[in-house]
């Protein structure tokens, strides 16, 4: 198949990306920034989406995955928060608009999205079928789904991937908190209580590869591991791992003061299911918290 990646020179996309080449399928990837062509296995098409500028390659594909958007881990100033809207969104609709207008397109949009979607819920067990919560990562959520619905109209088939904190030895949240804990300064955040939910890098591109080959992914499936755990269980693995005590907690408030609307990422407790994926039968490399981390971590 041929497959066209937005955002695909990220820390999911250029796992992604790999793995479909290695499956043997012609992989095309659009960004805004220069990569050198020796150092990639796939077509890189330079362009800027948020722009309008849509390369003619989008109706010449069997299957398009956007996982295009800002980091969501930068200050949430208000132009920064309209970025992480836009390049999610914008991007979306600039891809339908030329679709819309081509005889030929592809049969298959995959959007990523994200458990934020859910909004700050307590103990309450969430499935795809549960509402949107509030604030602006569900806001920006459900406009991303919304956007990604579009594509139903043209008669392809349409899924989005909420995904939850991505656990991955090449960077993200990992990077951020392994050197704290190394230092002993690590701990829970806030009371440690709220659910945590995770996915490893290489089941969720797993998840993401499924979803393109199997017709029956549809809609939104949440990508999560199966079983829930809470802020603690992250932080009592994560030190025997690393086998470096943890005795320290970042209190709400610090979080909050240092990180504005961005803490909510990490104090909201969404205790996701992946009630879609079990349904579907997806077996999981790395079910657990513990071998998640030893995957990913070096211990020496």
């Amino acid at each position: 198949m041929h497959i066209v990646i937005t955002g695909g020179t990220g820390l999911v996309g250029r796992r992604l990306c790999k793995a479909l080449h290695e499956q043997g399928h012609q992989v095309s990837v659009i960004g805004n920034k220069t990569i050198p062509q020796e150092s990639i296995e796939f077509r890189f098409i330079r362009a800027r989406l948020i722009d309008g500028e849509i390369p003619s390659v989008f109706s010449d594909c069997d299957a398009i995955i956007h996982l295009a958007g800002a980091n969501i881990f930068h200050r949430w100033t208000k132009s920064y928060k309209q970025l992480i809207l836009d390049t999610r969104v914008k991007t979306a609709q600039a891809i339908y608009n030329y679709l819309s207008k081509q005889t030929k397109r592809a049969k298959i949009f995959i959007s990523a999205s994200a458990i934020g979607f859910y909004g700050n819920r307590g103990d309450e067990i969430l499935d795809e079928t549960s509402s949107p919560g509030t604030g602006f990562l569900s806001h920006t959520c459900v406009e991303w789904e919304m956007a990604r619905e579009k594509f139903s109209s043209l008669d392809m088939r349409t899924v989005s991937i909420r995904t939850g904190t991505v656990i991955s030895r090449d960077g993200g949240f990992l990077s951020k908190i392994v050197p704290l804990f190394r230092l002993r300064l690590g701990g829970n955040f806030g009371n440690g209580k709220q659910w945590f939910p995770w996915i490893h890098i290489d089941d969720l591109v797993n998840i993401y590869i499924q979803a393109v080959l199997d017709p029956r992914f549809s809609g939104p499936i949440n990508a999560v591991a199966p079983k829930p755990i809470r802020n603690t269980e992250f932080t009592k693995a994560l030190k025997e791992i690393l086998k470096k005590p943890a005795f320290l907690s970042v209190p709400s408030f610090a979080l909050k003061l240092s990180l504005g609307e961005l803490a909510s990422v990490i104090l909201f407790s969404q205790r996701v299911v992946p009630r879609r994926l079990e349904n579907l039968g997806f077996s999981y490399h790395y079910p657990t918290i513990e071998k998640a981390l030893r995957e990913c971590i070096d211990v020496v």
